[in-house]
């Protein structure tokens, strides 16, 4: 099994359909910490191959992008795919993902764009009501970039550049997004108000499960004295004395719990009327066993019929 941080914090598509586009100190720190985190992510020769809205989350430490599940080595061989088909989301995905190309960092960057004009503009740049025509228009239409402008609208357009040679780096697009690293954009607080309201919601609830679970618990102690409505200890059966030949004795010495004489007493007089009755039937079997004629000789000579 494997074990995930618990983030509190909702989805980069959650907080824009609740919410609206974000403002514009939001979207560039959510742009340089994504690309920080691309960086780290191509660092280690891995591309990410699916960044989009739903797989961004939005905390008050920062954003945080999730969902590695198609990720795949930059010097691998291997296909999780058959020939010619591609892997990612329409909308989101770079021409040569859809293409079936090689695909590279440069794939995350066209993704990264992509979702930094959804961010400010709560639309995807490449709108269509269905895959077919998501994919076309990322091939062949430049993307709609709307309101979006200044600074962020050239970073945008840069990252969803047709061509994979023609997009930044990761690392280049965060020093020109915030030059003393995106932590100093964060740091002084880079989500909306409603934002910050949603999120320590959640905060606020994860205590609170944190806290239900810190109650004892633990195996029941069945050793601490019975209570009314509860049966007390089983009675204790004593080995029988020695006795006479052709003579049964049993004894019984019932127990009960303090505030259960009254069980107690009910308990005995049921096991003293069963074992009464066992005692006649041992009692019948031994005289009729001691009587004359009763030996060890023929079984049939002192019988009479049935």
């Amino acid at each position: 099994w494997a074990a995930t941080a618990y983030a509190a914090g909702p989805s980069l598509a959650q907080a824009v359909t609740a919410h609206g586009p974000l403002p514009a100190h939001t979207v560039r720190a959510l742009a340089a910490g994504l690309a920080e985190a691309l960086a780290t992510v191509h660092a280690l020769d891995l591309v990410h191959r699916d960044v989009k809205p739903s797989n961004v989350l939005l905390t008050l430490d920062g954003p945080l992008l999730i969902d590695f599940g198609i990720a795949r080595a930059t010097t691998g061989t291997a296909s999780l795919t058959a020939t010619g088909a591609s892997v990612g989301s329409p909308g989101y995905m770079a021409p040569e993902q859809i293409l079936g190309g090689r695909v590279t960092g440069a794939a995350d960057v066209f993704s990264l764009g992509a979702v930094l004009a959804y961010a400010a503009t709560g639309t995807p740049p490449f709108p269509g009501d269905s895959s077919a025509a998501l994919l076309y228009k990322v091939v062949h239409e430049e993307p709609e970039l709307g309101s979006l402008d200044g600074e962020l609208r050239e970073v945008a357009a840069a990252c969803l550049a047709k061509d994979p040679a023609g997009r930044p780096a990761p690392a280049a697009l965060a020093r020109r997004l915030a030059p003393q690293g995106a932590a100093a954009l964060i740091t002084g607080g880079w989500l909306p108000g409603p934002l910050v309201e949603q999120v320590s919601r959640s905060a606020v609830r994860i205590l609170n499960l944190e806290a239900a679970a810190d109650a004892p618990s633990g195996p029941v102690d069945f050793s601490s004295p019975a209570v009314p409505g509860e049966f007390g200890p089983a009675p204790v059966m004593t080995p029988p004395p020695e006795t006479a030949p052709g003579k049964v004795s049993v004894s019984l010495a019932a127990t009960s719990a303090p505030g259960e004489r009254g069980r107690g007493r009910r308990m005995s007089c049921t096991v003293a009327l069963a074992v009464a009755g066992a005692l006649a039937a041992v009692s019948l079997g031994v005289t009729t066993w001691l009587r004359p004629g009763s030996g060890d000789g023929d079984d049939t000579a002192g019988s009479a019929p049935a």
